[in-house]
């Protein structure tokens, strides 16, 4: 079988990309030297979700062809942006019918089980500990803590996760957003920005 190099949130994320503020081919080209050294582990290595506007593609292309190097590229998927500048009415106006019902029928089947809340973290560094137990344990409830597939409940990564959330957190761009029913943690989107 084929042995794969992904990032570490695959599959889980809809939008991934290597992260770099400055000199971005430069560092993908040492990052493609690195993964390229002889002792390496992999067969494929498989880049997903990076998105179309990201530099990171035309540098793939570049070192590609320097270092000769199979590439290939595929859509996989478009994230779904809603821009927020506008009122929800004329937002859900462009929803399909269809979805527009699954949204009030999940909207009045969680109203019937509580009090729903959402709130947006942007949290201080001494908060990420605090935050990151919390959504463990959101996962560990999950279909991803059942299955061993959550980034916060995996053997191996939960200090990697931890390491990446203080940095995020110092730097003010860590950003998560928490769903409660009646005061009780049920979901979140863990991001960054």
């Amino acid at each position: 079988p084929a042995r794969y190099l992904r990032f570490v949130s695959f599959p889980l994320a809809d939008r991934t990309d290597f992260i770099v503020s400055r000199r971005r081919a430069d560092c993908v080209d040492v990052l493609i030297d690195l993964f390229f050294r002889e002792d390496r582990r992999w067969d494929i290595l498989q880049l997903t979700e990076i998105p179309e506007v990201s530099e990171t593609l035309a540098c793939l292309e570049t070192s590609g062809r320097r270092k000769d190097f199979l590439l290939t590229k595929r859509l996989s998927s478009r994230p779904p942006f809603i821009r927020l500048d506008r009122d929800w009415p004329i937002i859900e106006a462009g929803f399909s019918g269809k979805f527009r019902r699954r949204l009030r029928v999940d909207r009045a089947r969680l109203a019937k089980r509580g009090e729903v809340r959402l709130e947006r973290v942007v949290p201080a560094p001494g908060e990420v500990d605090r935050l990151l137990r919390m959504l463990s344990e959101v996962e560990r409830r999950s279909w991803k803590g059942k299955r061993g597939r959550g980034f916060l409940t995996r053997t191996g990564q939960v200090d990697f996760a931890l390491e990446v959330s203080r940095t995020f957190a110092a730097r003010g761009w860590l950003d998560v957003a928490l769903l409660w029913l009646d005061g009780r943690l049920i979901a979140y989107r863990y991001g960054f920005r």
